[in-house]
C-alpha cells in the first residue's frame, strides 16, 4: 500500500503522451542558465581552490602535466582556456600565459566556467525531460528544477573549477540515458551506442574512482539485465578499453607524471597511523619498516600529526619522506605489512576507517558543511573581478550563508546515501529496475576504499544530485505494470 501511495504523489494519472519533451529541455535549460547568471558574474572569473589552481595551471602549461587530477578534465580545461584568453580575449596563439595580461587569463577561465554551466545545466534539463515524459507530476518537476538550480550549491559548483561537477554530471547523464533506452525498449543504434560510449567513457575518465565505479556499474547491470548486457557488452569493453588506451599510452605520450602514491592510499596510511597515535600492537620491526615510508614521530605532532578526519597529514609525512617509491616497487611486502598490523589491531583499523568515512556512512544533521567562494592566492595571474555590483555579491553571499544555516539542520552528505540506499529498497519492493542505481552505489563504494576526508559532498555529489530522479524511478510504473517484473 505505500509504495502505491508514493506512485500517486509522484506521478499523474493521466497519459503523459502529450508532453514535449524537447520544450521542456529548453525552458528548464534557459531559466536554469539565467538564474546561475548571477553567479557567474559576481565570482567571475570562478571560485579556484587550492587543486583548482593547481590543476589550472597545468591546463595553462606552466606547471608540468600530472594525474592527481583526471588528465581529461586537464584537457579540457585547457581547450576552454585557449579558447577564452587566446581567441575571445585576443591574445593569440604566440604569446605564452606568462605574457598575458590578468583580463585574457581571466578570459580563459571564465570560458570554461560558462561551458561548465552549460554542461550542467544541460544535464540538469535531460532529467527533468525524462521526468516529464515518463509521467511526474507538474509540481515535482517544478521542485526538482528548483532543487537542481536554485539550491546555492549547485549554482556555487556551477563556477567552481573542480573535477567533481563534470564528472557528476557524466554519471546522470550516463544513467539517465541507459536508463531511458532500456526500459523503452528502443533499438540501440550505432549513434545510441556511440553517445552511451562516449558518456561511459567520461563517466571512466572524469575522476580517479571513476574506472572501478563503472567496472561495478558493468557487473551490477550484466545480473540484474543479462540479455541487455549482451546487446552492450560489446559497447562496454570498447568504453573501458579506450579509457584504459588514455590512462596508459595516451598520457605517457602527453609527458603526465604519475602523482604520489600516496594519493590513492588515504585509507591504509590513516589505518597504519592510527596503530602508532593510540599505541596499538605493532613490534619495532614494523615500526622500522613503516618508518622507511613516513616519519613516525611525525604521526603524534599536535599540529602535523594524524587527525582521523583528514589524510593530508600522513600524506605530507609521505611526501616529506621522499620514499614512497618503494610502495610501488614492493606492493607485496608493503601489503603483507598492512594486513599483519591489521589482523593485530583490528579495533584500530575499523575505528581509523569509520573515521575517515563517517560523513559518507551517517546523515550528521548539523554537521558543518565547507565550501569555499574565492580564488585562492596564486601566481598564474587569475584574479576575481567581479562583473556585477558589490550588492548583488552581498546578496549571494547571505543567502548561501542563510541556506547553510537551514541546510545543516535537514540535511547531509550521509543523507543522500541514505536516500539513495532507500530508493533502491523501495525499488526491490516495488520490482523497478535498480540497475539504474549501480553507478550511484560504484562511486560510493569507491569512495568508501579511498576518502581523503570524512565528510565532502563534492566526492559523492552525483548522489546529492541523483537521489531525487532515483526516488521517482523508484516509485515508478504502476501496480500491475510489467515494468514492475524487471529487474
Amino acid at each position: 500500500m505505500t509504495s502505491i501511495s508514493l506512485h500517486a504523489v509522484f506521478y499523474k494519472k493521466e497519459d503523459p503522451g502529450g508532453t514535449k519533451p524537447g520544450r521542456i529541455f529548453l525552458l528548464a535549460f534557459c531559466l536554469g542558465l539565467a538564474v546561475w547568471l548571477p553567479w557567474f558574474l559576481c565570482f567571475y572569473p570562478g571560485v579556484l581552490t587550492p587543486d583548482s589552481v593547481w590543476q589550472t595551471g597545468q591546463a595553462m602549461r606552466v606547471y608540468t602535466y600530472q594525474d592527481q587530477h583526471p588528465f581529461l578534465h586537464t584537457l579540457m580545461i585547457q581547450l576552454f582556456w585557449q579558447l577564452g584568453s587566446r581567441v575571445f580575449a585576443g591574445a593569440g596563439f604566440s604569446v605564452s600565459a606568462q605574457q598575458m595580461t590578468n583580463a585574457q587569463i581571466n578570459a580563459g577561465v571564465g570560458t570554461y566556467i560558462a561551458a561548465q554551466q552549460i554542461l550542467l545545466a544541460a544535464c540538469f534539463a535531460y532529467i527533468l525531460m525524462l521526468c516529464a515524459k515518463h509521467g511526474v507530476r507538474r509540481a515535482w518537476r517544478v521542485f526538482l528544477w528548483l532543487f537542481f538550480f536554485a539550491v546555492p550549491y549547485n549554482a556555487l559548483y556551477s563556477v567552481t573549477v573542480v573535477k567533481n561537477v563534470p564528472f557528476t554530471a557524466a554519471v546522470l547523464t550516463f544513467a539517465a540515458f541507459l536508463y531511458e533506452h532500456t526500459e523503452s525498449g528502443q533499438r540501440w543504434t550505432a549513434r545510441g551506442r556511440a553517445v552511451l560510449a562516449a558518456l561511459g567513457f567520461l563517466f571512466c575518465l572524469l575522476a580517479s574512482n571513476g574506472f572501478p565505479a563503472f567496472v561495478f556499474f558493468a557487473v551490477c547491470f550484466a545480473i540484474a539485465k543479462p540479455r541487455e548486457f549482451r546487446k552492450l557488452a560489446l559497447t562496454f569493453a570498447l568504453t573501458a578499453a579506450l579509457a584504459l588506451v588514455f590512462k596508459g599510452p595516451v598520457e605517457r605520450a602527453c609527458g603526465v607524471e604519475k602523482a604520489d602514491v600516496s594519493e590513492a592510499l588515504s585509507v591504509p596510511l590513516q589505518q597504519v597511523a592510527a596503530v602508532i597515535f593510540l599505541d596499538g600492537k605493532i613490534s619495532e620491526e614494523q615500526l622500522a619498516e613503516v618508518n622507511e615510508i613516513f616519519d613516525t614521530a611525525v604521526v603524534k605532532d599536535a599540529e602535523h600529526g594524524y587527525r582521523p578526519e583528514l589524510a593530508d597529514p600522513i600524506k605530507d609525512a609521505v611526501k616529506a619522506k621522499g620514499n614512497s617509491a618503494q610502495l610501488t616497487a614492493h606492493p607485496l611486502r608493503y601489503l603483507g605489512l598492512w594486513w599483519e598490523i591489521g589482523t593485530a589491531n583490528p579495533g584500530i583499523y575499523a575505528k581509523a576507517w569509520l573515521g575517515q568515512t563517517e560523513g559518507y556512512l551517517w546523515p550528521h544533521i548539523g554537521a558543518k558543511q565547507d565550501y569555499s567562494t574565492e580564488v585562492m592566492q596564486n601566481s598564474l595571474g587569475i584574479t576575481r573581478n567581479n562583473l556585477w555590483s558589490n550588492k548583488a555579491i552581498i546578496v549571494l553571499y547571505n543567502f548561501l550563508t542563510n541556506f547553510t544555516k537551514v541546510y545543516v539542520h535537514l540535511w547531509s552528505t550521509g543523507s543522500s546515501v541514505w536516500a539513495v540506499l532507500a530508493g533502491v529498497v523501495i525499488a526491490a519492493a516495488r520490482k523497478r529496475p535498480r540497475y539504474v542505481f549501480a553507478p550511484f552505489l560504484g562511486v560510493w563504494l569507491t569512495v568508501l576504499a579511498s576518502a581523503p576526508v570524512s565528510s565532502d559532498l563534492r566526492y559523492i555529489y552525483c548522489m546529492f544530485l541523483g537521489f531525487l530522479p532515483l526516488l521517482f524511478e523508484a516509485c515508478g510504473g504502476s501496480e500491475n505494470s510489467e515494468s514492475q517484473q524487471r529487474c
